[in-house]
């Protein structure tokens, strides 16, 4: 399968899934995002090499994070779900930042970058209260901000992973 056409599906199974998470109610949109990822761990399998295994595992931790989110309702399964989505963002976090060089950073990126962790930080604070009836453990309360914190720190290694490898895809064309 060439990259075009795995492109193509790719494209066209994250345009079902957005449309049908819009139709469907929150059990089958749990059952649909399963599914979903199941065709990603699918297409990792068949892509991946054992030289690639965080690149599997990723995948791997992601499915099993989805399944655990169809039975949500435990505390345990709460905890196993944060525990598997921190591993897999790590993971991410660490792929991520081994390509990237140290980016030159100016006094602007510096107030940037405190300004989005500011913003996302208040966010995360009202989500965890907007979750409160089911993050009333302390644990919880660590696992869903370890969690959201890795998150901001997975967004960013992904803008300068960007950066860097834009720059390098235009001097490609000039």
């Amino acid at each position: 399968m060439n990259f075009k056409t795995l492109l193509s599906i790719v494209a066209a199974v994250i345009l079902i899934f957005s449309l049908a998470s819009l139709q469907f109610e929150i059990i089958a949109n749990q059952w649909l995002r399963l599914g979903t990822s199941g065709i990603f761990l699918l297409f990792a399998l068949k892509i991946f090499t054992s030289r690639n295994f965080y690149g599997l595992a990723v995948f791997l931790l992601l499915f099993l994070c989805d399944l655990l989110l169809v039975f949500w309702e435990s505390l345990i399964i709460i905890a196993g779900y944060y525990v598997l989505h921190i591993f897999s963002i790590s993971i991410l976090v660490f792929l991520t930042l081994r390509e990237i060089k140290v980016p030159k950073v100016s006094k602007i990126d510096i107030l940037s970058i405190l300004l989005f962790f500011l913003i996302n930080t208040l966010i995360l604070f009202l989500l965890e209260e907007y979750f409160n009836q089911s993050i009333d453990n302390n644990w919880l309360r660590l696992l869903f901000y370890t969690n959201g914190f890795l998150i901001l720190i997975l967004v960013l290694s992904a803008f300068f992973y960007s950066i860097r490898f834009a720059k390098m895809f235009l001097h490609s064309f000039l």
